[in-house]
């Protein structure tokens, strides 16, 4: 019923607590306004029917960019709601961080981490859990099949989005082209297009607008 979210990686701790990472080379893919529209998808599945409010664990969306997105120098941004009469924290559980790639003081646990994240050589890589992963997937017979499965799929992916992409727009074509004729009911146009009632209404809207 609105606009659809794929989660990079969602992970819960044994609290229950919620996590959404999301790594974006692109810094219009780390908009403010998607942040915060991840954090209200997480909250949004984590109540079951009947669950107190109170019973809400906290969420974390994590953004992970290639550069400073948010321009102010620093590696990691802590974003949290405040009262702003007085500055005080609103403690409604909901967190968001920026994590700047561009950041990578091998000093710190994270500029090494970042160092990591860009590095294509696992020999290069500070940490050992990461460097394992990325030698298996990049040298391994066992991981290079996974990574070549994984990339077909993908791609079918892709090639299944688009058809489906491109029939949605010749029958959003044919059911504008009806409701200027004007000879069916927004109905019967549903059912000839195979859109729903709602869409053929928004667009005979626009037409009109």
């Amino acid at each position: 019923h609105g606009h659809d979210t794929k989660f990079d990686v969602h992970a819960q701790d044994d609290s229950g607590n919620r996590f959404d990472v999301e790594v974006q080379r692109d810094s219009s893919g780390a908009n403010r306004r998607r942040a915060r529209y991840h954090s209200a998808m997480l909250d949004s599945h984590m109540l079951k029917e009947s669950q107190r409010y109170d019973e809400l664990k906290d969420s974390y969306v994590i953004f992970i960019t290639e550069q400073d997105v948010l321009k102010q120098g620093d590696p990691l941004y802590k974003i949290e709601r405040i009262i702003l009469n007085n500055d005080e924290h609103f403690n409604d559980g909901g967190h968001i961080i920026y994590v700047n790639g561009a950041f990578k003081d091998d000093s710190t646990e994270l500029g090494r981490l970042m160092h990591d994240f860009t590095c294509a050589n696992p020999d290069e890589m500070y940490y050992q859990e990461i460097a394992k992963k990325v030698r298996y997937l990049k040298r391994d017979n066992g991981g290079i099949k996974e990574m070549t499965e994984y990339y077909d799929k993908w791609e079918r992916e892709i090639a299944e989005d688009a058809a489906e992409e491109a029939i949605e727009q010749r029958n959003i074509e044919v059911a504008m082209n009806l409701i200027t004729d004007g000879t069916l009911s927004y109905d019967a146009i549903a059912k000839a297009t195979g859109l729903s009632i709602e869409k053929v209404r928004e667009l005979a809207n626009s037409k009109s607008a």
